[in-house]
């Protein structure tokens, strides 16, 4: 659903962005793009919904539904920046799963109502003792849970970081870091109130 502005996608495959249309249906490998002043909602399978800020790609890496038992819902989506809020409905047995991941950081979701944010990477002015001439802003996720719970890990962590309602952290993007580097802040409204009838 898109609720304004302009939504593209790319299907998997293709390198050309596509105007996305109200109803359109997303595919595993597809990407999605908001521009400035949009937003849109993404519905998986009735069992999960996001929806996408301003100015924000995602790509949907895993989509399946099981259609013989209809019991078994699995979604991934990597975002690759900007700001999306998520709410699952419904996780029918223990092999669904929802999980929004970026670079390596995987955060899966249960039973959540979630927003979390990727910033870009931005080149910014070197330090004076630094002899280049720009440095390369460290990516980070923020996560703010206002329901349920979300364990956040990357691919070679040896457990997993929970975080529970009501709590916000920031982890460092760092490829390869074992664990991320997680850190909680002081806690804000999770979700705009529109948010959460996604």
């Amino acid at each position: 659903n898109i609720l304004k502005g302009q939504v593209f996608v790319k299907k998997a495959g293709e390198a050309e962005w596509k105007s996305a249309f109200h109803g359109m249906q997303i595919q595993e490998g597809d990407a999605v793009k908001t521009e400035i002043n949009t937003e849109a909602t993404l519905i998986f399978f009735d069992s999960a919904a996001s929806r996408l800020d301003s100015d924000t790609e995602i790509l949907i890496t895993r989509l399946f539904l099981d259609e013989q038992r209809l019991t078994t819902f699995q979604a991934r989506y990597e975002v690759k920046f900007g700001r999306i809020w998520a709410r699952l409905i419904n996780l029918m047995d223990k092999e669904s799963y929802f999980e929004v991941t970026a670079e390596d950081t995987v955060a899966a979701i249960r039973g959540t109502a979630v927003s979390i944010e990727v910033t870009k990477e931005e080149e910014q002015p070197s330090l004076p003792a630094v002899k280049s001439a720009t440095a390369t802003a460290r990516r980070k996720m923020t996560i703010s849970v206002s329901e349920g719970l979300v364990n956040i890990a990357n691919s070679k962590s040896a457990g997993l970081t929970k975080i529970k309602a009501g709590e916000k952290v920031s982890a460092k993007l760092e490829k390869g870091k074992t664990p991320p580097e997680v850190k909680k802040l002081k806690e804000e409204p999770l979700m705009p109130a529109e948010a959460k009838t996604i």
